[in-house]
């Protein structure tokens, strides 16, 4: 074999490597995992939390995670889980917790609490000490008389852990220019919704973890 041969068998074989590895990173992004930057502060302390401080938006770049896009492929999202989602006909990706699955009915009391009753169970008070203190105990409506939310059997129910600087089910995710209209299409997500599951912090590496979902 010639020295021009050699050259062109080994260009072919860096060719079919190269679009190997493309072709792996492709269905491993789309399948498997993904990057996800969190970007807000609708999941402190949770998430975003950085030098001590819960990242605004605009203010700096907030954390980098890895996110499992397996997951949900062989089963459906559990409550207490870290999901990145984007809305039906929404332009944008939110990180919340799943508080409410499909046929619960969700309560906020006065207490501030929030509590559970899956369907053909008895009601419960969720379990949420992965709050901060400022949010432990202090959830609240975003309005007065809609405190009772009722899971359509398609759906979830979503809530950032920073409770009072978060937009989420007890709301709507999609705006208005007249401001934000309380409909379960908006309020709820879908399972066709949902991206995948956060799966660990990468960036900045003082905040390198896995993410842990209760």
């Amino acid at each position: 074999m010639t020295t021009a041969q050699k050259i062109k068998v080994a260009l072919i074989d860096l060719g079919l490597n190269l679009a190997v590895i493309i072709i792996l990173v492709v269905l491993i992004r789309s399948f498997v995992i993904a990057p996800f930057q969190v970007s807000g502060p609708s999941m402190c302390d949770t998430l975003n939390m950085i030098n001590g401080e819960c990242v605004e938006n605009g203010t700096t770049v907030g954390e980098f995670m890895i996110i499992n896009k397996i997951s949900y492929i062989f089963s459906d999202p559990t409550r207490g889980d870290i999901v990145i989602f984007k809305p039906k006909d929404g332009e944008h990706y939110y990180i919340k917790r799943i508080v409410g699955i499909p046929g619960d009915k969700v309560e906020i009391k006065k207490d501030k609490f929030v509590y559970v009753t899956p369907l053909g169970g008895e009601e419960v008070k969720i379990d949420e000490t992965y709050l901060n203190a400022d949010n432990f105990g202090h959830t609240y409506p975003a309005h007065e008389n809609k405190r009772i939310f009722n899971v359509p059997t398609d759906r979830y129910f979503v809530m950032g852990d920073n409770r009072s600087h978060s937009s989420d089910s007890r709301h709507c995710f999609q705006f208005s220019p007249t401001g934000c209209i309380y409909d379960k299409d908006r309020a709820f997500i879908t399972k066709s919704d949902i991206s995948g599951k956060a799966l660990l912090t990468l960036w900045p590496f003082q905040n390198i973890k896995l993410i842990k979902n209760f």
